[in-house]
């Protein structure tokens, strides 16, 4: 097997997690499978030498597990650092062009919902904006799993959203 083959494979199985992990409906668990999936991303990306991602989801996974898990208190230090760093790392990447940027704007957009990941809602809103650049992402380094995860990520999210608010009504009714 090549390269190339064993990085769709990879891929793949961090499609799994991904999609899988906005079905979830408690926000702390979302954010551990989702991170697993984000290591299966580093690894695929390593492998397509897409090396603006891979250091974009080293930190921005150091980051969920560090807010949601270790230190919540510390979020409003660690979001906007993190946003600098990554800001940085896709500005010196490699990576010619504008595609260099598409994991920072991804990655921004996961880092603003953290400030509300005890709010559904608003949080899964947010996160809306990620498949979106990771998307065009996909499409410019030919990463056949994340443009279909991408683009069945935007429908499990908005899906996830609407079981969510269906079961509040229904249990609201139950009271």
């Amino acid at each position: 097997m090549d390269i190339f083959f064993i990085s769709q494979l990879i891929g793949c199985v961090a499609f799994g997690f991904t999609v899988g992990a906005y079905q979830i409906f408690s926000q702390k668990k979302m954010f551990a499978v989702r991170s697993v999936g984000e290591i299966f991303w580093i690894v695929h990306y390593t492998l397509l030498e897409g090396y603006s991602a891979v250091f974009t989801l080293a930190i921005a996974t150091f980051r969920t597990l560090a807010i949601v898990f270790v230190w919540p208190d510390a979020k409003k230090y660690i979001i906007p650092l993190s946003i600098l760093i990554i800001f940085n790392v896709c500005y010196f990447s490699v990576e010619g062009g504008l595609v260099r940027f598409l994991p920072f704007l991804a990655s921004t957009s996961i880092a603003l919902s953290m400030y509300f990941h005890e709010d559904f809602i608003k949080c899964r809103s947010i996160m809306l904006f990620s498949p979106v650049f990771w998307l065009i992402y996909g499409i410019l380094i030919h990463s056949y799993p994340a443009i279909i995860m991408c683009s069945i990520l935007m429908v499990s999210q908005v899906f996830g959203m609407i079981r969510f608010i269906m079961n509040e009504k229904r249990l609201k009714k139950m009271v």
